[in-house]
């Protein structure tokens, strides 16, 4: 499934990825229960950005749906309010963080009061707990309001607050959709939830997606245009993100930062251990083997000249470089091409 998106651009500069979101989709288990765990990020491009809101507006009614008509669950409480410190408190949870649920502030440079769990977004108690949507208020359908804060007094519009202490993506699947691969480092990502289902309500087969309809406004300068110098930019979209399940979550699968030497379809970071990569280099060993580096030291050079002779004339299970299934002349001619270069 690829993303859907739709973007119109409110103002300019751009200070954030705004044609999307992303997510870090990864599994959980709690005792005998296995959560399927979406953490739904915004790209910013540099650290001092802080998030406004993220919201609906009269003409873009925000929601969260899940496709399948799957329940977002929650641990231990029936808030869509996040913790007050960071993500990682929760290993799986349900909650909406910047401008998705009414957030007290007496305004630009005051005290930071609290965090207020907004009531016009549905809880695991509602009749709905499968659809996350804005009620009208005096805004208009869908708005949410939050603050024009500074990091001195609201530190949870900064970006990478709920990040966790890793600062690094959980999810071990290379999911297209999502934008977001294992390893991947989260610099200049603000999480604007984290969403939760139970695997048991999930059909075999079935890869659950939920599509998400927001309006951002991020702003460039760690204040507010209010306090002074801060620009408002908002963008519109729309993005359909996958949960993992078993179907879609191979955390072998090669991604766009893995190596596949031997083709294989299996990520060569799957494969590695100390057989098959003895010389401990990073790379397995029949890959280099089959460069012709046949003694493993990185240069094809006469060690590995010598390596062949002691394999003449035999079907052994490397060292074949020409591929007639012999040790022969036409191999040592595969070296002898490369002879001298690095492996």
């Amino acid at each position: 499934i690829q993303p859907v998106t739709s973007l119109v651009a409110q103002a300019v500069p751009a200070v954030v990825e705004g044609t999307r979101v992303y997510g870090d989709a990864y599994l959980v288990t709690d005792g005998a229960k296995t959560y399927s765990v979406l953490d739904v990020y915004i790209r910013a491009t540099q650290a001092t950005d802080i998030v406004a809101s993220v919201c609906g507006v009269s003409t873009y009614k925000a929601s969260w749906v899940q496709n399948q008509g799957i329940c977002f669950r929650h641990a231990g409480n029936s808030s869509w309010n996040p913790t007050y410190t960071d993500a990682a408190g929760a290993s799986w949870d349900s909650f909406l963080t910047m401008g998705l649920r009414t957030q007290s502030n007496d305004g630009d440079g005051g005290t930071l009061i609290a965090l207020t769990a907004d009531p016009g977004f549905s809880n695991f108690n509602s009749v709905n707990p499968c659809r996350i949507t804005g009620a009208s208020t005096g805004n208009g359908p869908g708005w949410y309001p939050s603050v024009g804060a500074i990091a001195a007094t609201n530190p949870y519009c900064v970006v990478g607050f709920y990040n966790g202490a890793s600062n690094v993506a959980k999810t071990t699947c290379n999911i297209a959709a999502n934008g977001i691969n294992p390893g991947q480092s989260l610099d200049n990502h603000f999480m604007i939830a984290r969403l939760s289902i139970d695997l048991a309500d999930v059909a075999p087969g079935v890869t659950p997606t939920v599509t998400i309809k927001l309006c951002m406004t991020v702003l460039n300068t760690g204040a507010s245009s209010s306090t002074g110098g801060g620009t408002n930019v908002a963008y519109r979209s729309t993005t359909t993100l996958e949960f993992a399940t078993p179907n879609n979550c191979n955390p072998c699968a090669v991604g766009p930062t893995d190596t596949d030497c031997n083709s294989n379809g299996t990520a060569d970071r799957c494969e590695r251990n100390a057989t098959t990569d003895t010389d401990n280099d990073g790379k397995l060993d029949s890959c280099e083997r089959r460069g012709c580096d046949l003694d493993l030291n990185g240069v094809i050079d006469a060690g590995d000249i010598g390596a062949l002779l002691t394999l003449w004339d035999q079907t052994p299970a490397w060292g074949d470089l020409d591929g007639d299934g012999r040790i022969t002349g036409g191999d040592l001619a595969e070296i002898l091409l490369k002879f001298g270069q690095s492996a």
